[in-house]
């Protein structure tokens, strides 16, 4: 075989562009990056992927809000899935010390270290697959939900939900098998699946049971899909998309006080080592999903999964004010809740990000983007709190059930009422043989209490 020339290469690289040219939705993609200001790609990357997390972060319902059922038109089975308290990890004031030290110390030795990058290496291979497998799962689920809210289908035939158990077979002994499917969902299921003869199964006792996983449909196709993708492809730019949205929906501000002291000791941290040392640029070349990188430029997933969780923050104070003012309505996802509070973060956002790349075009130089993203955004939530809700932002909860700090009478008295309404409710519904006093019977009452503490 004769070994190919320089120029029979350069030849077929130069035909590259022309084939690309000529091959429809890649060639779209390829020219259409190529033709807009990377300023205006990564921007707009970076704000569906912070509004896309912001709006997956919902894992739980406001204390201001009546729990879904399925009498409402808007139900749909995902909004039994949530949890009552938000499990995921929050960020509070003494974490504003913590993380950047914790992010410097880290940055430091991957500077000097080869051993802790084999090491990162590795984390991020794993938290990149269930990363991946969590947003996809959550786009197929989302995607069933709309379709059941469009039409009559029901989202539990297009994505059904199912349970593993694991329990000990002591107490029922049956004969030995791998497995005893039941597909059709008989009542007695019998048969010799794989040879084996199977027995009736009796229901499993909670005394039994080790552990169950509970799981939907679209978490199969979703692990598959996710597995491949890390293991075929760790460098393409969808992996770090994922990992910033699901970092999004994992990590949630306390309230409004913690975020601005954990965003502006992270502004600090952020001016120091982009400004004054090498260590961020450095950074910027690891070999790790920590940075989206298009043919045109790249942008760190910090620049914007912390924005990410601020707007994500926005959002759930949107829903709480509109269940505040809305004492007697169901939470359900399918509800529309985005507010000014959310649309004030995000359009800061893209403002701030797009004038930290006017900075970096015309400085030529490495520019820390919290320098712009964090005041852009803090200032006018502040103000937009302090004018509209007095201190309410400050200290509120979210899914907590104790008032916030700070709010004044009025509010105190409202959500007071709105927790004895749901008191008596509850008390009606759970005992059959309730009857109110009459007003006889109540002054009677009060008589003999008297006549008690007079004795």
């Amino acid at each position: 075989m004769e070994p190919i020339s320089s120029s029979q290469l350069e030849q077929a690289f130069s035909r590259i562009p022309k084939a690309l040219s000529s091959s429809g939705i890649a060639s779209r993609c390829t020219f259409w990056l190529a033709q807009h200001p990377v300023s205006n790609v990564l921007v707009t990357i970076a704000t569906v992927l912070a509004v896309s997390g912001a709006l997956t972060s919902v894992t739980s319902i406001p204390h201001t809000s009546l729990p879904p059922t399925s009498n409402d038109p808007l139900f749909d089975p995902t909004d039994l899935e949530l949890e009552t308290e938000e499990p995921e990890m929050r960020l509070d004031d003494q974490d504003a010390i913590i993380i950047p030290i914790c992010c410097a110390v880290i940055l430091v030795a991957l500077y000097y270290s080869d051993m802790l990058m084999t090491i990162l290496s590795y984390a991020f291979t794993a938290f990149s697959v269930i990363a991946s497998t969590f947003v996809y799962s959550n786009l197929l689920n989302t995607m069933a939900r709309l379709l059941g809210k469009w039409t009559s289908l029901d989202p539990l035939r297009v994505n059904p939900r199912y349970r593993l158990t694991f329990a000990d077979n002591n107490r029922f002994l049956h004969p030995i098998s791998w497995f005893s499917p039941n597909l059709n969902y008989r009542e007695n299921p019998t048969g010799e699946p794989w040879g084996s003869e199977s027995e009736e199964p009796s229901d499993v006792p909670s005394v039994t049971q080790l552990t169950n996983a509970y799981i939907r449909l679209d978490m199969i196709p979703s692990l598959i899909l996710s597995v491949i993708l890390v293991r075929t492809s760790p460098q393409v730019p969808i992996i770090p998309m994922n990992c910033a949205i699901y970092a999004i929906t994992q990590i949630q501000f306390k309230n409004l006080k913690s975020a601005t002291y954990v965003l502006s000791a992270l502004l600090l941290y952020d001016v120091y080592f982009v400004f004054y040392t090498p260590l961020m640029t450095n950074a910027a070349h690891l070999d790790l999903p920590i940075k989206i990188q298009i043919p045109t430029g790249l942008i760190g997933l910090g620049d914007i999964v912390l924005p990410g969780i601020f707007i994500s923050f926005c959002y759930k104070f949107d829903i709480y004010k509109w269940h505040l003012s809305h004492p007697d309505t169901e939470f359900h996802l399918n509800r529309r809740y985005w507010g000014v509070y959310a649309t004030t973060a995000t359009v800061s956002y893209v403002a701030s990000l797009s004038g930290c790349f006017m900075a970096l075009k015309r400085y030529q130089t490495a520019q820390p983007a919290l320098l712009y993203v964090v005041p852009a955004q803090l200032l006018p939530i502040l103000a937009l709190s302090w004018l509209k809700d007095g201190s309410e932002m400050w200290n509120f909860h979210y899914d907590e059930s104790k008032p916030p700090k700070g709010l004044g009478r009025s509010s105190l008295i409202g959500e007071s009422v709105l927790l004895l309404e749901q008191d008596e409710d509850y008390l009606e519904d759970e005992d059959s043989d309730y009857v109110p006093l009459t007003e006889e019977e109540e002054e009677e009452e009060v008589w003999e209490e008297e006549e008690d503490q007079e004795y």
